[in-house]
Order: structure tokens, then sequence, then C-alpha cells
């Protein structure tokens, strides 16, 4: 079984990547939860009830 770190490390590059992939898609920071200025989608926030 592999280290700890290393199994913490191998998900938190998996995550990132793909973050990354659905920035590039969708033009939307997941970690921040923010939209991105250029992309192919217009985001409109909404109000939780």
């Amino acid at each position: 079984m592999p280290p700890a770190a290393e199994i913490d490390e191998f998900f938190a590059a998996a995550e990132k990547a793909q973050a990354e992939r659905f920035a590039a898609k969708y033009n939307f920071d997941v970690a921040r939860g923010v939209p991105l200025n250029a992309g192919r989608f217009e985001w409109t926030p909404v109000a939780t009830v």
C-alpha cells in the first residue's frame, strides 16, 4: 500500500487536472467559484432561496 502522502498527492493532481478541464470547457473557475472572462458561456448569478 502506498504511503498516505503519495495518495494525497495523486488525488490533488487529479483534482487540479479535472478543475482545469472544467474551466477550459465551461469558462468557470470552480476553485474560486467565479466565471472566467473569455469563453462561449455567459454566467449569470442566481439568488438562492
